[in-house]
């Protein structure tokens, strides 16, 4: 038989995904008196944020955001949102740092957004916010198994 045309999620995506634990990266929209949004997974091409909805963040979600880690920020990117859905996982961590740093900020939503046209320095600024995340990630990883005496 031949090769199966099934691709699995993950195959389809077109770049590569980093799962953001802890609220590391957040974002605004252009009204930056809200809350910012904490996003839960980011790549080249998109990422996905938790915010709350009586935090008056736009309605359609097609807007100019500014995106922040530590270390770096990015202005003035465009986005188009793909999905906008209610999190029912009470238990997510970044949900509970949501509702802890604002109980009455209503319920918790998770909104899936695609960048538009990046100039040359915000697609260096995005790879450079993707990689800091990714540094903290591995230098966290490094010291967990370095303390359990995995680490060779």
């Amino acid at each position: 038989m031949g090769q199966s045309r099934t691709m699995s999620y993950e195959e389809k995506r077109q770049f590569r995904r980093y799962v953001v634990d802890f609220g590391g990266l957040g974002l605004f929209p252009r009204d930056k008196s809200v809350l910012p949004g904490l996003i839960v997974d980011i790549s080249m091409g998109g990422c996905a944020f938790f915010y709350q909805e009586k935090e008056d963040w736009p309605e359609n979600g097609d807007e100019v955001y500014t995106l922040f880690g530590d270390l770096v920020s990015i202005e003035e990117v465009p986005v188009e949102s793909v999905i906008d859905l209610e999190v029912t996982d009470k238990t997510h961590d970044v949900y509970q740092m949501l509702v802890a740093r604002n109980p009455e900020g209503g319920a918790v939503r998770r909104r899936g957004v695609k960048f538009g046209a990046l100039n040359e320095d915000q697609l260096a600024k995005l790879k450079a916010l993707i990689q800091e995340f990714d540094d903290f990630w591995q230098r966290r990883e490094k010291k967990k198994s370095i303390l359990s005496g995995r680490y060779q």
